[in-house]
């Protein structure tokens, strides 16, 4: 993965690689872990297939494993900020679905910190 100077990481290929579930939980062992504090804000969202052809998804119905996500955050200590992003839209408007995520995020926080 190419370096831009002082070391850091282009923000679109980690994001590009990221959505491919096979390579998924790598960058954020490798660049929060090995590197710790190079991952500083997670959007997180689910799909419902890799790129190129996906629709975005509520958090607990796409193809990604989001509670691998979350504790993969928790064991190389993540202390940034994660923010739900693309939620889909819902009945009753935007502020629905971003509860439900906001909800759901913090279900899966709750999980990984028992778990580790």
């Amino acid at each position: 993965m190419q370096r831009l100077p002082g070391g850091r990481i282009p923000e679109r290929r980690v994001r590009k690689s990221l959505t491919a579930w096979s390579v998924f939980l790598r960058p954020i062992r490798q660049y929060n872990g090995g590197r710790r504090g190079k991952i500083f804000k997670v959007h997180f969202r689910n799909l419902t297939a890799p790129l190129p052809h996906f629709a975005e998804t509520f958090l607990d119905n796409g193809y990604m494993d989001m509670y691998q996500v979350m504790k993969a955050l928790r064991e190389v200590g993540f202390s940034g900020a994660i923010i739900p992003d693309h939620v889909p839209h819902t009945v009753g408007g935007s502020r629905v679905g971003n509860a439900y995520s906001i909800g759901y995020m913090r279900a899966l926080v709750e999980r990984a910190e028992e778990e580790g």
